[in-house]
């Protein structure tokens, strides 16, 4: 079904069975290429690629469909971050997360009003969270390791360099407590 281009996987039926939704690397054992969400009908036919502009979408592994089969919900990376976006099939996209936090292991309810996801930051382990997507204010369901609050943690600062090419690059400093 798919067009040859690069490696796949994850591959997702949409709720109405008219797509199948997966990720794809643009080249052949490039693991540093961009990952897309790219869609094809279980038919066969063409690939259609939903983020074709996205440049850092190599660490997401999952999507999932909204209930209506309209859009996806994906992960994005940036720099040190990884953002809840979502994309609908006329490829127009929105970003659902800001912040410096790392989202992953979203599930959405069957109406498709809510989202379950995990949700942490350089302070906190990862916790279970619940938010409305209309709104999208998250609500913390899990407390892991409460014994933390006790302890004095490590303080994270993010850093930009340019390498000697001119990239741009991204790190975390982590200072001692």
């Amino acid at each position: 079904l798919t067009d040859g281009r690069g490696d796949v996987g994850s591959p997702e039926w949409s709720p109405d069975g008219r797509w199948i939704a997966f990720l794809s690397r643009g080249d052949i054992g490039d693991w540093l290429a961009s990952v897309h969400v790219r869609v094809v009908s279980p038919s066969g036919g063409s690939v259609r690629d939903l983020t074709p502009r996205l440049e850092d979408l190599g660490r997401f592994t999952e999507s999932a469909w909204a209930p209506d089969g309209r859009s996806l919900y994906f992960f994005l990376g940036q720099g040190t971050s990884l953002h809840i976006c979502r994309v609908r099939l006329s490829g127009r996209m929105e970003q659902i997360t800001q912040g410096d936090e790392v989202y992953g292991a979203m599930s959405l309810s069957r109406d498709g009003r809510r989202m379950a996801f995990l949700r942490q930051d350089g302070a906190s382990p990862p916790e279970v969270f619940a938010a409305l997507l209309r709104d999208f204010a998250p609500t913390q369901l899990t407390r892991q390791n409460p014994q933390l609050r006790r302890h004095w943690l490590a303080r994270k600062e993010l850093v930009r360099w340019k390498s000697p090419d001119g990239t741009l690059v991204e790190g975390l400093l982590l200072k001692p407590a």
